[in-house]
């Protein structure tokens, strides 16, 4: 049975990051206009899991391995002065893990079978912003905030020699995940707009099962680039 919006209420840790969520995007200065700069980007997402539980999720007994994946989407710079700011962001992204595991079938050779864990995500961080000092036309800047993510799809994939089996996870997988961001990036002006690059790490925090209490989250690392118009 699938997470409901009823129970991530229930949550604690889900109440205080989908507040910070709400009052983040309505903050605004004390003083001067805010400045909003929209932008797009795309980003490799090196996705795996964590937890004391992860290596049974793919039923293997080794530490699952960084599924290679894509994020992209779109921001909005909120300038709140020339130091601080909010950049909410909405990106379709792809997570999950990968792991190889030897079975040997009675009566048969050994074989390599390789599973992947494909699960995809509406996210939506929300960061805080820190600008710091210009080196030449380059300026440095740090972030980090809470990401809620809406699952969209959640796949198994097993495949060995040759041969490739898919199954859907969707039931096993809760629909719900909040996680937080942490970065750094620079965003360099250019003719055509501010090229922005960052590279991010993401921790989920809660459990990706949808029952029970196995230890199993989600985490990243992320490269991005993007135009800021």
């Amino acid at each position: 049975m699938h997470t409901t919006f009823d129970s991530l209420k229930l949550s604690p840790t889900a109440i205080f990051l989908l507040a910070f969520l709400i009052l983040g995007a309505g903050v605004s200065p004390a003083h001067g206009q805010v400045d909003i700069e929209p932008g797009v980007k795309g980003a490799l997402n090196l996705a795996d899991l964590r937890g004391d539980d992860a290596q049974f999720l793919l039923q293997d007994e080794q530490d699952p391995s960084r599924r290679t994946g894509v994020a992209v989407g779109g921001f909005a710079q909120v300038n709140l002065d020339e130091t601080f700011g909010l950049r909410p962001e909405l990106a379709y992204v792809q997570k999950g893990a990968s792991a190889e595991t030897e079975v040997q079938p009675p009566g048969g050779q050994t074989q390599t079978v390789e599973a992947t864990l494909r699960i995809d995500y509406i996210e939506l961080p929300v960061l805080g912003t820190v600008a710091l000092r210009e080196e030449g036309d380059v300026r440095p800047v740090l972030f980090a905030g809470p990401a809620l993510a809406f699952n969209v799809s959640a796949e198994q994939e097993l495949e060995a020699d040759g041969e490739t089996e898919t199954a859907d996870f969707s039931d096993a997988i809760s629909d719900v995940d909040v996680g937080l961001h942490l970065g750094a990036g620079a965003d360099v002006p250019t003719g055509a707009g501010t090229v922005t690059l960052d590279a991010r790490y993401e921790l989920g925090v809660l459990d990706l099962p949808d029952e029970g209490d196995a230890d199993i989250q989600n985490q990243g690392i992320r490269f991005s680039v993007g135009l800021i118009f």
